[in-house]
């Protein structure tokens, strides 16, 4: 799927949802995403680093969850 397919997907699940949490989930998303400027791992918020390291070694120890198995939980919680 192209950057713009997945885009136009987006767009048509946020004006479908009635769920404010998604929309005000999404919204975080993306204006945080762009109030953090990271060049490099020193310049990330130690927050965020230690999370991405505590993601990592939960991965490394298998503590995953598969994609369709996530995917599946946000349909339930999500659907309208």
């Amino acid at each position: 799927m192209t950057i713009t397919a997945k885009k136009s997907r987006l767009i048509e699940l946020i004006q479908q949802t009635r769920d404010d949490r998604a929309v005000t989930f999404a919204l975080e998303l993306f204006e945080t995403s762009e109030n953090i400027p990271v060049e490099s791992w020193e310049d990330m918020p130690e927050e965020l680093r230690k999370g991405i390291e505590k993601s990592i070694a939960q991965a490394d120890a298998g503590e995953l969850t598969p994609h369709d198995e996530v995917m599946a939980m946000f349909r339930e919680k999500y659907k309208e």
